[in-house]
């Protein structure tokens, strides 16, 4: 029978603790460096709402009111107006949507080949946005694919959330 040496014993302890401390280092590298990703890209979409915002305003001057069960920007239809989603869209590399209350009403986001207008918004976003009147910024599910996400209530004249 063969024994083994305390100095292997030793080697052995030795080379555990290694490799237990790099996996735990690669873990804790890796988790920082996402949470790093994720508060770039929510950073980029809350920028890029900015943005959004500032371009539609000049575009279409008026307030926003729901008529005809239409949203509109002043004189201007916003339901399947696809010039705009795909200006702001082509200027940012983002998908964008509007929403007249919880619905997609104008969109670049595709569902199977098609626009996803009519889908709605998730209910962790509509929360925030439709019910608390707050802009939402962090992870949001979009017709089943998540991404790092800017919202900001659509308000009348009078200060109503309509979308």
């Amino acid at each position: 029978m063969r024994t083994i040496g305390i100095g292997t014993k030793i080697s052995g302890m030795v080379i555990g603790i290694l490799i237990v401390l790099s996996v735990v280092i690669a873990y804790v590298a890796t988790s920082r460096m996402q949470e790093g990703i994720e508060a770039f890209a929510t950073e980029k979409a809350k920028n890029d709402l900015n943005m959004a915002t500032r371009l539609v305003d000049y575009k279409y001057s008026g307030a926003w009111q729901i008529k005809d069960g239409q949203l509109y920007k002043g004189s201007q239809r916003i339901n399947n107006n696809e010039e705009i989603v795909d200006e702001i869209g082509g200027a940012t590399g983002d998908t964008v949507t509007f929403f007249q209350g919880e619905q997609r009403v104008a969109t670049n986001v595709m569902l199977e080949g098609k626009r996803a207008v009519g889908t709605k918004v998730s209910e962790k976003v509509a929360t925030v946005v439709l019910k608390q009147g707050q802009p939402y910024y962090g992870q949001a599910v979009v017709v089943g694919k998540t991404y790092q996400a800017a919202y900001t209530p659509i308000r009348s004249a009078d200060g109503a959330v309509i979308g």
